[in-house]
């Protein structure tokens, strides 16, 4: 899970956050903001949860502020952080 960033012909940056698997590098879910959040983060989690049928989740993130506390155990997800 992290974010990085389009900038667009009319000077104007993106966001994309993904998250994907890592054994497969497959893209399992992405989406586009100009304010990467914690707000956003958390709906797009919400989102990823009620689109695929998802069980025992590991997100491996890092200590960016868009990440840290999310309660991830209410969507039945554990969070791993890189150190």
């Amino acid at each position: 899970m992290d974010f990085f960033t389009v900038d667009s012909l009319f000077n104007k940056r993106f966001y994309v956050f993904f998250i994907m698997y890592i054994k497969t590098r497959e893209i399992v879910y992405f989406d586009l903001t100009t304010n990467p959040v914690k707000c956003f983060v958390e709906q797009s989690i919400e989102e990823m949860m009620w689109k695929r049928d998802y069980k025992n989740i590991h997100l491996i993130y890092d200590w960016a502020g868009e990440f840290c506390f999310i309660d991830y155990k209410s969507c039945n997800i554990t969070d791993v952080t890189t150190s």
